[in-house]
């Protein structure tokens, strides 16, 4: 036992945590292993910065998903508000803020320019087809597109849908 609190003081940053866990199972008589659960005062300073964020990096970094989720899903076009939003809220949580930066970048896109480059019906300009957040969005669109709708009814790569009806929008100058 006295190897395992050893091995994790490092990890705890005090040694003295360690060793008093230690010190309290030996001091027990008692046949029966009961779970031990090792507390330390506010006094015994824990040097943990270098193994996890500090509070203030886990509260920014939350606020910065926090925003990003809300412009995600509210971009004021249905079908970006959800394939947009349903994937960042999957995808997001355990991302860098490398690749939220990144994902911002794709948010500061226009809707209409924004949807045809991720259904394919545009190319996508080369400061977004070098992004991974949008390369992984794209991803993510063109396989529930693959899924949910047949091909027959979606454009061609690199061409805008066109309706296969005429609805008398269009007038013949006489």
């Amino acid at each position: 036992m006295l190897l395992i609190f050893r091995s994790a003081a490092p990890i705890l940053g005090h040694a003295s945590v360690a060793l008093s866990c230690y010190n309290r199972l030996q001091s027990r008589n008692s046949d029966v292993q009961k779970p031990l659960f090792c507390s330390y005062s506010e006094k015994s300073q824990l040097h943990t910065d270098s193994v996890t964020p500090s509070y203030a990096e886990r509260k920014h970094s939350k606020k910065l998903f926090n925003r990003l989720l809300y412009r995600a899903k509210q971009r004021g076009f249905l079908e970006l508000d959800i394939l947009v939003g349903k994937w960042a809220q999957r995808h997001l949580i355990n991302r860098s803020e490398e690749f939220m930066a990144s994902f911002s970048e794709v948010l500061d896109e226009e809707n209409p320019e924004l949807f045809k480059w991720l259904t394919g019906q545009e190319y996508p300009p080369s400061r977004l087809a070098n992004n991974l957040a949008f390369i992984s969005l794209q991803v993510h669109v063109i396989t529930i597109m693959n899924q949910k709708s047949h091909r027959g009814a979606r454009a061609e790569a690199g061409h805008s849908w066109l309706r296969g009806w005429s609805d008398g929008t269009t007038k013949q100058l006489l």
